[in-house]
């Protein structure tokens, strides 16, 4: 049941899945680059932030890693492709989609032959099992018969975590394992040549688990999530139609009987505060109401995410260490959510930080000033024996991507200190940071401002 508006936004130009992205004019090099950079922690792997088509920010976007519940995005993704070539559509049932079931051996036999695929696509089907705790999956029977089912459920939001149905769903259409079937259309659309690891596998016939389990890089991820973002075409001098507009437009809209509330996320923690309006489920992606629009994610454990902001034609891709929780990948979430500019071009060394459209800007002219300031006072020592202050304050600047960070939480001048604070008010206004996380912040610029101050009289 659909519940709202299509979130589908056909972009200007349609790009070639194929090729590798081409990078904007100013990646890495504009302000909302520098936030999310800035930003990142050390258990986030990579991220890619693609705009228009073009990559605008990226660190590390090659980084691998096994991302959990994102894999059901790719499932229902080559489920797209058999509708797309009618060998079944969402309103087929499991009785007809497994054609070879032994129905005498599945419990509750009648009301889950009449689950739709759509339904299982929506996670409504009345099945659930928790992750990683699904039960045998060998054959098809057993993979029916390992999740707990609830028939008048159907309809309402029930998270089968674990469990392989829709593989051997593909798997009985086509004969092929979803890995096999996805290396053969999937993958080369989408510029993806390589071998991927996908595990586990069941069975004699190695279907492969459709839960979790494929292990890919954030610019594998974004190609996903552009697929989508292009209406399901690939571009290109050889473009197809990979998956139906409809079926696109259908995995951006809720459809659940019934939104899923906000208490449901508290495994999130704090941060992906656009999960306090609570989240509809459309084919294998979460549904948010964020500040900026609306937003569809894939979202793995431990922060694998494809999220989409059709109002802000954004996509971020994110990989995260298996072993930490969702908080690092939900703070670049939020700061993409709160509508950075990734248009703007950044001279070496500005960070920018735009929250709801307030901006709290460090130039390189500060970084100028401040480095004559400490090149006078003997506090900057250049690494190349650079002499005098403005050959010092170029060095400074030549220096700045990588170092403004620190020269920003230095905050030495009086303004660069207010402008710190100002930009952290925003961000608490904008429920980026909690009132704790703000308070912590802020005892951290002013002691910063203290140091420096101190040191100051010490050169």
């Amino acid at each position: 049941m659909l519940h709202a508006a299509t979130f589908l936004f056909m972009p200007l130009a349609v790009i070639d899945l194929s090729q590798p992205f081409a990078q904007s004019e100013n990646h890495n090099a504009n302000p909302g680059a520098s936030v999310l950079l800035n930003a990142q922690r050390s258990d986030v792997l990579g991220f890619a932030v693609v705009k228009a088509g073009q990559l605008v920010a990226s660190s590390a976007a090659s980084e691998r890693q096994n991302v959990w519940s994102v894999t059901k995005t790719w499932v229902a993704t080559a489920i797209g492709i058999l509708v797309q070539n009618n060998i079944l559509n969402v309103s087929t049932t499991l009785e007809a989609a497994l054609p070879d079931v032994n129905w005498n051996a599945v419990s509750a036999a009648n009301a889950k032959r009449a689950i739709t695929i759509e339904q299982m696509l929506s996670m409504s089907s009345g099945l659930t099992a928790p992750c990683l705790a699904y039960g045998p999956q060998g054959t098809v029977e057993q993979a029916l018969n390992s999740p707990q089912f609830t028939a008048s459920q159907v309809g309402r939001q029930n998270y089968l975590c674990s469990g392989s149905i829709l593989s051997y769903v593909i798997y009985q259409q086509t004969g092929r394992t979803p890995l096999q079937y996805a290396s053969e259309h999937l993958f080369p659309s989408l510029g993806i040549s390589r071998s991927v690891a996908w595990s586990p596998a069941h069975g004699s016939n190695s279907i492969n688990e459709a839960g979790h389990g494929l292990v890919l890089a954030p610019f594998e991820l974004a190609k996903l999530g552009s697929l989508y973002r292009q209406g399901g075409v690939t571009g290109g001098a050889s473009s197809t139609q990979l998956i139906p507009s409809s079926f696109v437009a259908a995995s951006s809209v809720d459809q659940l009987a019934q939104r899923i509330p906000a208490s449901y996320f508290s495994y999130l923690g704090m941060r992906c505060t656009f999960k306090s309006n609570g989240a509809g489920y459309g084919y294998m992606k979460w549904i948010f109401t964020t500040a900026s629009g609306p937003a569809d994610c894939a979202q793995g454990r431990a922060g694998q995410f494809i999220c989409t902001f059709p109002d802000l034609d954004v996509i971020i891709a994110i990989t995260s260490r298996g072993t930490t929780d969702y908080s690092s990948s939900c703070e670049l979430l939020d700061l993409v959510a709160s509508g950075l500019d990734f248009d703007s071009s950044s001279a070496p060394g500005i960070i920018g930080i735009v929250v709801g459209g307030v901006a709290a800007v460090v130039t390189l002219a500060a970084v100028i000033i401040l480095a004559l300031w400490l090149s006078r006072t003997g506090c900057f020592k250049s690494n190349n024996k650079v002499e005098g202050p403005r050959a010092a304050a170029e060095e400074a600047a030549a220096q700045a991507p990588a170092r403004a960070r620190g020269f920003a939480q230095q905050a030495i001048m009086d303004e660069g200190t207010l402008a710190q604070l100002k930009a952290l008010a925003e961000l608490k206004a904008a429920g980026v940071l909690t009132d704790e996380e703000a308070e912590e912040e802020k005892a951290t610029i002013l002691a910063a401002a203290k140091a420096a101050t101190s040191a100051s009289s010490q050169c």
